[in-house]
């Protein structure tokens, strides 16, 4: 690859530390395209395919101005009767400003006032339409996309002079009905509801709709992004995003740092994405591509560093991202930015993610690991604590865990002649089958386990354990502090064992609290506690 990491991929004979270790980070910021917010969400039926008869939707506001569509209330009382309004529609017409009486959060507007169409629609932008929407259906969907934002409750031909429609408002509530219209000779009677909250209802309350075709839905207008129809039917309920597609998204894991591969993930390809690249630049930018016919997406980075290009397989990808060994590249930070060609994505068909941000380091965590339901774990698959030296790091030679550093007011024990964890934590390097060890996985081994002569083995005279007790307490074979040394515990290896606890909870997150330090081959060191990550896990990334 040409740019960011060729530019600077000088090698150095070795790595010598002349400044204090820094961690790599990655940070996504801003947003992706196209724009989260599902800006019209419909169903169309052919004549006499309509099959909401009887049916409620709930549009409920969900993330970045989206909904979550699911069954939804009955239609409320409407009328004279229960203090509703007549509009005066007749046949082809649109009345209004109707005053809600509240603020209806909609498209990222406030929506103080609507029109009525007779014929199932209505706009929430007073005095935008000027022709009722009738009643051919292409030329009718051509207009809800393109024109002001609307709600079609049953957008076709109704004629209300059968009989009229309703309004009625509180505080915090209205509604819309449409009451005995006619629709190609049936009754049909439909509601939408507004709530202050910005969710809206639509009731089809009785609509046998013999013929004629029809459209339901909403759209924010403005010549939105049609991403297909729904079945508002069979669908339910459908979730925000799904199944209309998320902003394209650049994630990861991993912090960069020099002398690993970074692993960055894409997400939310189009389907009909056919090229993609990963963009680099030295600096964040804001740049509009609206006006180039890519509507809601922005250039996040100035791109100067080169590309890289990635597969398309499906809706998601990754990258491999080598960084070399160079202290050169210590400290630098670059902008990093998604880019896919998907045709129909946008007018202009491209698409682009949110910015990451990159800032290189020479050191990535230790992550320490307490994982289980209980700490004289039965599972030999796995080692109830858990070490693993990150990428790039220097070579571990030295662990302790502690707790008495941890100041609890309480201190637990590593209780290290528990026999129930399938063998003996104490048992060290014996070779007697009844002194067998408990660490697992032959980490011991791949790590350069020492096992110094200062502790034998309880079990196995002619063995010592591969670990030092010290702050011992009140029980034989109790310590509160145990120290490790290896030899070769390099980056990207794991350390895993187990070792009962007593005088607290047993599981991994009755472990927080407990201090670890990790020295590494250079001298330096680091220190941390654990955390509780959940009911049965305590983390510390050092």
């Amino acid at each position: 690859m040409r740019g960011v990491w060729a530019a600077v991929s000088f090698s150095l004979a070795c790595h010598a530390a002349v400044h204090a270790q820094t961690f790599g980070t990655f940070e996504a910021t801003g947003g992706g395209c196209p724009n989260p917010r599902v800006g019209v969400v419909y169903e169309t039926f052919a004549s006499g395919a309509f099959d909401l008869d009887g049916a409620s939707a709930m549009f409920v506001p969900a993330a970045e101005g989206t909904y979550s569509v699911v069954p939804g209330p009955p239609a409320v009382p409407y009328g004279a009767a229960n203090g509703g309004s007549p509009t005066g529609s007749l046949d082809d017409t649109i009345r209004g400003p109707f005053a809600l009486g509240f603020s209806f959060p909609f498209g990222g507007a406030s929506v103080d006032a609507v029109d009525v169409d007779s014929n199932g629609f209505l706009y929430l932008e007073p005095g935008s339409v000027g022709m009722t929407r009738c009643c051919d259906l292409g030329g009718t969907f051509r207009r809800f996309l393109l024109e002001s934002p609307s709600i079609a409750a049953l957008g076709t031909d109704l004629d209300p002079t059968t009989g009229d429609v309703w309004f009625e408002s509180d505080t915090n509530f209205a509604a819309f009905t449409w009451d005995a219209v006619s629709a190609g000779g049936a009754p049909a009677r439909v509601q939408i509801q507004l709530y202050s909250t910005g969710g809206f209802a639509i009731c089809w309350i009785e609509c046998p709709l013999p013929y004629g075709e029809v459209l339901v839905g909403y759209s924010e207008g403005a010549g939105v992004v049609d991403l297909g129809p729904v079945d508002l039917t069979a669908d339910l309920p459908i979730f925000s995003y799904a199944p209309f597609g998320q902003p394209l998204s650049i994630s990861s894991v991993d912090a960069p740092t020099i002398g690993t591969t970074m692993t960055m993930d894409v997400t939310g390809i189009p389907a009909s994405a056919t090229f993609g690249a990963m963009l680099f630049g030295t600096a964040a930018t804001e740049l509009d591509l609206a006006v180039i016919g890519a509507a809601g997406c922005h250039l996040l980075t100035n791109a100067t560093l080169g590309s890289v290009p990635f597969a398309i397989l499906g809706s998601s990808s990754t990258i491999g991202l080598p960084i070399v060994h160079s202290d050169a590249l210590v400290g630098l930070t670059v902008e990093a930015q998604a880019a896919v060609l998907a045709p129909g994505s946008t007018p202009l068909g491209l698409v682009t993610s949110n910015r990451g941000t990159l800032s290189v380091g020479d050191a990535t965590r230790v992550l320490v690991e307490s994982v289980g339901l209980d700490s004289f774990n039965h599972d030999t698959s796995a080692g109830f604590w858990r070490v693993t030296n990150g990428p790039g790091n220097p070579n571990i030679v030295g662990l302790r865990f502690d707790w008495l550093a941890s100041g609890m007011p309480i201190l637990p024990v590593f209780d290290t002649d528990q026999r129930e964890m399938g063998g003996r934590f104490d048992g060290g390097n014996s070779l007697l089958p009844s002194c067998s060890h408990t660490y697992r996985n032959g980490s011991e081994v791949v790590t350069g386990l020492v096992y110094p002569g200062t502790m034998t083995s309880p079990c196995d005279a002619a063995a010592t354990t591969g670990w030092i007790g010290t702050n011992p307490g009140p029980s034989l074979g109790d310590f509160r502090t145990l120290d490790f040394l290896f030899t070769g515990f390099e980056a990207g290896e794991t350390f895993e064992m187990d070792i009962d606890t007593d005088g607290g909870g047993n599981s991994g997150g009755a472990m927080a609290g407990l201090v670890i330090t990790v020295t590494f081959a250079d001298g330096s060191s680091r220190t941390g506690s654990l955390a509780v990550d959940s009911t049965y896990r305590a983390v510390a990334e050092l």
